[in-house]
């Protein structure tokens, strides 16, 4: 360091200089879309420095929100461990080109991948002689129907025949017999 004025000047010896990264942004990972309402899925967010490494010292929370307004659950993550939080989230609304939002209230933020939330689809069910016929809409790609005869403790199985398209509905047509059987749509999506 060189001190000077206008009588004098001097230098002083070398020293070190250490430069600490601090808190500058947060980043999530890649987040599938669709997503369904009311249904969890896992997110990760983490702490990123000026050269956008791991910001491994943060360990406090961030609050979660949307750029659109619509809330997200739970909205404050828990604490961040070495600079990184995995938890589950929920949306209850649907939307389009959803963003998530992570804020630590001190100027620093993250934006997650726009997503889509969509409400799940719901099986409808209607029975004929003996058989039970099962459908839900087309629009749902990446469900399979599953079944299991108790829900304690519920063990399911795809059902094995694939669904029939009609018009705008998968149908199945299950024969019924007398014992108890148990239906849901599982999504193998991403």
């Amino acid at each position: 360091v060189l001190v000077s004025n206008v009588v004098n000047s001097i230098l002083s010896s070398n020293a070190l200089l250490t430069v600490k990264d601090i808190l500058d942004h947060f980043t999530w990972g890649q987040i599938p879309s669709p997503r369904f309402m009311n249904a969890p899925f896992t997110v990760v967010i983490q702490a990123r420095g000026t050269t956008n490494g791991l910001f491994t010292n943060f360990t406090g929370t961030v609050f979660l929100g949307s750029t659109n307004g619509i809330p997200i659950d739970p909205p404050v993550s828990a604490s961040f461990v070495q600079g990184s939080w995995t938890g589950a989230v929920t949306v209850s609304r649907p939307a389009t080109n959803l963003v998530m939002r992570a804020d630590d209230g001190a100027g620093q933020s993250g934006l997650a991948n726009p997503i889509n939330i969509l409400n799940p689809p719901a099986l409808g069910f209607a029975s004929s002689g003996n058989f039970l016929l099962i459908f839900w809409p087309v629009a749902s790609s990446n469900f399979v129907l599953e079944t299991s005869a108790a829900l304690s403790p519920a063990q399911w199985v795809q059902v094995a025949s694939p669904p029939l398209q009609i018009g705008d509905q998968y149908l199945e047509s299950m024969q019924m017999n007398s014992s108890n059987q148990f239906y849901r749509l599982r999504f193998t999506g991403h």
